[in-house]
């Protein structure tokens, strides 16, 4: 029977942070969405794990979750499991006793990392601005920890990152097995969630979205690319006054994603985020290799968005299949949307909508607009005329109500059309934000946000399956 390596999870998240304490771990539970219930997502402590210097593992039962401390936000890391199967879909830990079955000594098994940041790159399509780090080879008994040092490649003509002056991209590290019988691990912690600029940026002024132009300022320790980068010197087609017909490149999409000064030409700023790959070898060749992503801290950490990675993961599917308990999955995403809700000001966005976006995606489309194409502004409710934010605080209860089985059932028994027409189709191509549901919201592109199309089909299904 063949034996095949794997690690666990395959795709994992970090996340930044300036503490040296990572966030322990935790699990949504139930949300308290009874009657005289807060609404709100129910986070509890998990079962954490914790590595010293030395590589020694501890697992702890935090009584509380801590988000932040003195020093900031702490990180999210990740750990990897090396774990194998037999020719079937159940996977067993590898251990130092199952090594030695295998005839091979812990030193033997070989960790590697590489992980990059490509945004320059992207950008530029210079080589000389790509940054990546690498660790080839990490012995199964070396627990100490490793630092990613990102640089660009060597002998580049003008390399974004000069020799000598890396970026740290994060810190792996092996664990101590506690045990013969102990799964072996590998550590990832996320760098801090600095921002580098290159050596001249205090002398340049940052534009930003309908500001007037002001000074950026960095740490002086973290201005240290080289400003004769072609990163320092890009200005996107996108962005050329001498070419205003040229919309065509899709590195202007979304956009926004380049830091400018006044006169539009890029400010040469990178952060410390990356993604790569960890790989385990052992003698026999046997490989297992997982993707590893890094990205912002937990903003709003009991506020579930309704779109994550699985659900894009999901929507490749075809056809989209569901389960059994396929109300289940929809009752869930109607929390989650009503949880978004809750970290929005809905009457911010819907001002920048109506007022900004619309009419100008319209008139870049030919499409006919009037001040109503988009929608009158809702009024608010009686008890709300008072409120700051009132489109806010009525969107957070109506979505909380729908939340409610029996609140979101007894709306489609009485319209049962109304899902239908509120939701917008995932392959709508309308410019106009019109009200329908995500309404206010933006996609990748930046026109109007609809939901996966999986997400589409399961509210639809479960609609249908109230009002038959």
């Amino acid at each position: 029977m063949s034996r095949r390596l794997i690690l666990s999870p395959p795709l994992a998240i970090a996340r930044v942070g300036p503490s040296d304490t990572p966030l322990c771990a935790f699990e949504y539970a139930a949300n308290d969405l009874s009657p005289r219930g807060t609404g709100k997502t129910t986070i509890e402590p998990a079962p954490t794990l914790s590595l010293d210097r030395e590589g020694k593992l501890t697992e702890s039962s935090p009584e509380r979750i801590q988000f932040k401390d003195d020093s900031g936000i702490r990180p999210v890391c990740v750990f990897f499991e090396l774990r194998y199967t037999e020719g079937n879909s159940e996977s067993y830990p590898v251990t130092q006793r199952e090594l030695k079955n295998w005839g091979v000594d812990l030193p033997d098994v070989c960790w590697s990392v590489k992980v990059a940041n490509l945004k320059a790159f992207h950008n530029t399509r210079d080589p000389a601005t790509r940054i990546s780090a690498c660790i080839p080879k990490l012995q199964g008994n070396d627990t100490l920890p490793q630092i990613l040092h990102g640089r660009s490649p060597e002998n580049s003509c003008a390399p974004l990152v000069r020799p000598g002056k890396p970026i740290p991209l994060g810190t792996v590290q092996l664990a101590q097995p506690r045990n013969d019988d102990d799964c072996l691990r590998m550590r990832f912690l996320p760098a801090k969630g600095e921002v580098y600029g290159p050596e001249n940026l205090r002398h340049r002024l940052i534009q930003d979205e309908g500001d007037p132009p002001g000074p950026l300022r960095l740490p002086s320790e973290n201005l240290v690319l080289n400003p004769d980068s072609s990163w320092c010197r890009l200005r996107l087609r996108d962005d050329d006054p001498a070419r205003p017909g040229d919309r065509d490149d899709l590195r202007t999409v979304p956009p926004l994603l380049l830091a400018r000064d006044e006169n539009s030409v890029s400010l040469g700023l990178i952060d410390d985020v990356c993604d790569g790959i960890v790989s385990c070898r052992l003698p026999d060749g046997s490989v297992a290799s997982a993707r590893l992503f890094v990205g912002p801290p937990y903003m709003a950490p009991d506020r579930r968005h309704f779109f994550s990675l699985a659900e894009g993961l999901l929507d490749r599917q075809e056809p989209p299949a569901f389960g059994d308990d396929f109300s289940a999955e929809a009752r869930d995403l109607l929390e989650r949307i009503s949880e978004t809700v809750g970290a929005m000001n809905v009457d911010y966005l819907n001002a920048r909508t109506h007022d900004v976006l619309t009419p100008s995606y319209a008139y870049a489309a030919g499409v006919p607009f009037s001040p109503t194409a988009s929608g009158p502004l809702p009024a608010p409710l009686g008890d709300q005329k008072d409120d700051v934010l009132p489109l806010t605080a009525r969107a957070r209860k109506f979505h909380r109500r729908l939340a409610c089985r029996d609140a979101f059932e007894t709306l489609l028994l009485m319209k049962p059309d109304e899902l239908e027409k509120r939701l917008r189709p995932p392959d709508d191509t309308s410019p106009i934000f019109d009200g329908r549901m995500p309404p206010a919201m933006r996609g990748p592109t930046g026109k109007p946000l609809s939901l996966t199309r999986r997400q589409y089909q399961l509210l639809l299904k479960y609609g249908r399956s109230i009002t038959k």
